[in-house]
């Protein structure tokens, strides 16, 4: 099955993926030159990749999308790749030495041992989206969930006392109720009780108003997160 074929199949966006690993390069480049990355040797050498260096990364960038196809996306970019040629040779010859080690896949390895870790990679997240945080809690009825973006202050009371009233009593609180938007995954989750979380916390990406207040592009995370990274 061809890369198109298979975006076709499972309503993937061929032209997404591509901009996704064209995000990844940029914040590679980034991060070398912020001294975060270091490259090896060869990389550092400053050369372009070879065409059989690109030709194995175009290959191989995308087989860790769905093991079980043993490689689905394998020469995803074949057709797409023919059009652009042109013009991706000359963004091969202006681009830096940084990005052309990075498309040679010149930096070391270790760097990515924690990729499949997904509580370091939300931690990252939160640590990087705070403070847009929001909370889920079941309602008074039991049966339906409400999701609630609030203040710091209201934050932390949360984080003490897992939701419940403070121990003067109080049951003022500055809160945001919202939504999780329809396009999420974990909106069908919050919408079923039987599915109802013990991380109850989310970071979320935006908030958009249209007929309701909505939470795009939002990731369940721990509150032992919240309380270390927020």
């Amino acid at each position: 099955m061809s890369g198109s074929s298979f975006c076709r199949a499972y309503f993937m966006s061929f032209q997404t993926l591509k901009s996704i690993e064209r995000m990844r390069e940029e914040f590679v480049v980034v991060l070398k030159k912020l001294g975060f990355l270091r490259a090896t040797s060869k990389g550092d050498s400053g050369g372009g990749s070879s065409k059989s260096e690109r030709n194995r990364k175009d290959e191989s960038k995308f087989d860790d999308v769905e093991g079980s196809e043993g490689g689905i996306l394998e020469g995803m970019e074949e057709s797409e790749e023919r059009q652009q040629e042109g013009n991706e040779a000359q963004n091969e010859n202006r681009s830096s030495p940084a990005q052309r080690s990075y498309k040679g896949g010149r930096y070391d390895p270790h760097y990515d041992e924690h990729a499949e870790n997904s509580g370091v990679v939300k931690a990252v997240l939160l640590s990087a989206l705070y403070p847009q945080v929001a909370h889920a809690q079941l309602e008074p009825n039991g049966t339906t969930v409400r999701v609630e973006a609030f203040s710091d202050k209201e934050r932390a009371r949360l984080l003490r006392n897992d939701g419940e009233i403070d121990a003067e009593g109080s049951t003022e609180r500055s809160v945001d109720r919202v939504f999780i938007h329809p396009s999420s995954l974990n909106h069908s989750y919050v919408k079923d009780p039987d599915n109802f979380f013990t991380n109850r916390w989310f970071a979320y990406h935006e908030k958009v108003r249209s007929s309701q207040t909505f939470l795009r592009d939002c990731s369940v995370i721990s509150p032992e997160t919240v309380a270390l990274f927020g």
